[in-house]
């Protein structure tokens, strides 16, 4: 036994040299013309080795440290951060959440035979702005049956994976994962039209350290029923501080006040559009560029270059005063 590594409390499968019996003969033949008198001795050798070795067969790693995920209803856009990320200098990219068995094609029972369950742990507790959302949306269940005694945590079951690497995009049809993929866990299921403020939104806003790890054990069947492969019970899912999860619902950017664009004196120009939900002292911000054509001549100012943009109550407002009457002018918005 390895004692630092037994302190950590991983678990071992234990490798055995068995005994090699190995026979070493040698013949000697007295007259080798002679058909009748030989002789024969042997010399047996027990060749005994054994080799006694603890491995540490089993891990298991998700392929990202932070992920952006756009959480508007049937929009499916996301970007992730991977990991590892030596220096955290890795660019985003768009691939697909991964997760990794190490060992599970070879450990006994393997997983496609007994597959692995982790638990989805959140925080914070994502809010249910209305009722109805506890039935609608994903459950994110109370911690009192992971553990005894509770808890300030939130967890969903994952669904049974049984194979390595392991594509979390997918929906899946298992029972009690209603969510589907990974990236559908976050999502708002429908557009909740009457849900209009910052709090009211914020469970689609926010975000969350995500955690993960093998549930506890093999099987449990009073409550929410599932099953685990028992090599990898309790075992830490990678990268075990959590991942970020930053959810925030975006839709594109669409002009309010198409007939109130020029004042009366034609000498301002206001382009208001909606802002979104996400906080943006603890999620990020948007950055804005706007640019301004003179049709007529061809020439192209740039007006706002890269910059956030405060709201006025629930808008985003832009005003160019520099304008002339008779212009004509066409303004483009991005961010």
């Amino acid at each position: 036994p390895i004692p630092t590594m037994l302190d950590l409390k991983q678990y071992f499968l234990q490798d055995y040299w068995k005994w090699i019996p190995s026979v070493c003969r040698s013949q000697k033949i007295n007259n080798a013309s002679s058909l009748i008198k030989r002789e024969f001795s042997y010399k047996y050798y027990n060749v005994h080795n054994q080799i006694s070795g603890f491995i540490e067969p089993v891990d298991v790693t998700l392929n990202i440290s932070a992920i952006l995920i756009n959480t508007r209803y049937d929009k499916n856009a996301y970007i992730i951060k991977p990991y590892p990320c030596p220096d955290n200098n890795c660019s985003y990219n768009t691939g697909d959440p991964i997760l990794t068995i190490i060992g599970g094609d070879s450990v006994s029972p393997n997983i496609t035979h007994t597959p692995f369950t982790p638990f989805l742990i959140l925080d914070p507790k994502p809010p249910n702005p209305t009722g109805i959302l506890n039935n609608q949306e994903t459950p994110w269940e109370g911690q009192s049956f992971v553990q005894t005694g509770g808890g300030d945590s939130y967890v969903q079951l994952a669904p049974y994976i049984d194979k390595t690497p392991f594509h979390w995009t997918e929906n899946s049809t298992e029972e009690g994962w209603d969510s589907g993929s990974f990236i559908e866990l976050f999502k708002a299921k429908e557009e909740y039209p009457s849900l209009t403020t910052n709090s009211e939104r914020k469970r689609w806003n926010q975000l969350y350290t995500l955690t993960m790890r093998g549930v506890g054990q093999a099987s449990f069947e009073d409550g929410p029923v599932w099953y685990n492969n028992p090599n990898y019970l309790n075992i830490p899912v990678a990268p075990v501080e959590g991942i970020k999860v930053n959810c925030v619902e975006l839709w594109p950017a669409v002009l309010k006040n198409e007939k109130e664009v020029v004042n009366d004196s034609s000498n301002l120009v206001t382009l208001r559009w909606d802002s979104y939900f996400f906080d943006p002292t603890t999620q990020g911000d948007i950055f804005w560029t706007v640019i301004r054509e003179n049709i007529a001549t061809g020439e192209k100012t740039i007006l706002l270059n890269d910059k956030t943009i405060v709201p006025e109550a629930s808008d985003y407002v832009f005003r160019d005063s520099n304008i002339k009457v008779y212009d004509k002018l066409l303004y483009t918005v991005y961010g």
